[in-house]
């Protein structure tokens, strides 16, 4: 009898506890979907990336030379017919190197035909994509459901958030793939975070612009293949953001936020070359690059406020 008390028992919490469940889901479905849909976006924008990437088992290319000694077995992962611009053949299964042997031309012929060919997709790369995305979703959650700030986090702040990270996720995907803004100090030019940010502190308060920034920094990190300038660039850049535009009382003074930002743009950028001593020949291209997103942030921010509030 004791054994059927308990069994009900267990069948009872076990029913509460799906009620819970579909409780949460009923009262959350809009930001579930809102976190699937994305979470999806930025997985498509990863995929792309991974397709058109020169990586072989999550090693890029260049991390191997003829001669050098294999730190790590690689295998083929499917076959590869020989073609006109590299005439090797893979054969699915084939050991194309093997750890602790020297990479010989034929096997660096083969790791170049499998990072080129569209026949090879690196799946393990974008698992460890996909893995960081998951992680940077649950940073996301915990800070904004358990900080403790007296803020009410509404659906249309967070859809504001979902969409700015995946245009500056984006953004920093693209320009990474582009010769112009290849280099980690060029990439600094193209990431519009700062304008997001500026947005966000207006429209929702400084602190929430200042967890949004760690965010956003976060997701230039890992769509910048782990650069610590473009990081460090945007975190300094967006945090200073949220600074300068808490104490605006008047529209028109974006202006002058604009300015200043841009001024400070170019001195945090100037100080990561200096720190990461990087050749000043060519960081004055860089230095105004970074000062023009600012300020065009600042102006675009003006104008961009009225129509997201309405």
């Amino acid at each position: 009898m004791n054994k059927t008390v308990n069994s009900d028992k267990k069948n009872i919490s076990f029913v509460e506890f799906l009620k819970k469940i579909a409780g949460f889901l009923k009262l959350h479905y809009p930001v579930i979907i809102l976190v699937i849909v994305g979470f999806s976006a930025v997985s498509v924008i990863n995929f792309m990336d991974i397709t058109t990437n020169r990586t072989i088992a999550a090693y890029n290319i260049d991390e191997f030379e003829v001669g050098q000694i294999a730190d790590r077995t690689i295998l083929a992962p499917r076959s590869i017919p020989a073609d006109e611009m590299n005439p090797v053949f893979v054969e699915e299964g084939e050991k194309i190197i093997r750890k602790g042997f020297p990479i010989t031309e034929e096997a660096y012929a083969k790791l170049q035909k499998m990072a080129e060919s569209p026949m090879y997709i690196d799946y393990r790369a974008f698992a460890d994509a996909e893995l960081v995305l998951i992680l940077l979703t649950t940073m996301w959650f915990l800070l904004f459901a358990f900080a403790p700030f007296n803020h009410k986090f509404l659906l249309r702040e967070f859809i504001f958030q979902v969409l700015c990270f995946i245009i500056v996720y984006g953004a920093t995907v693209v320009g990474l793939k582009s010769q112009l803004f290849s280099s980690p100090f060029n990439l600094t030019v193209v990431i519009p975070a700062a304008l997001f940010v500026l947005i966000e502190a207006i429209l929702y308060g400084q602190l929430s612009a200042t967890f949004f920034s760690f965010m956003l920094s976060f997701g230039v990190f890992a769509a910048s293949s782990w650069q610590i300038i473009p990081f460090l660039f945007t975190l300094a850049s967006c945090l200073a953001s949220s600074a300068i535009v808490r104490k605006i009382e008047r529209r028109i003074d974006m202006v002058l936020v604009a300015i200043i930002l841009a001024f400070l743009d170019a001195v945090i950028i100037s100080i990561i070359a200096v720190i990461f001593n990087e050749n000043l020949r060519g960081m004055p291209v860089v230095i105004g690059g970074v000062a023009a997103n600012g300020f065009l942030s600042g102006i675009l921010a003006l104008g961009l406020i009225t129509p997201i509030e309405f």
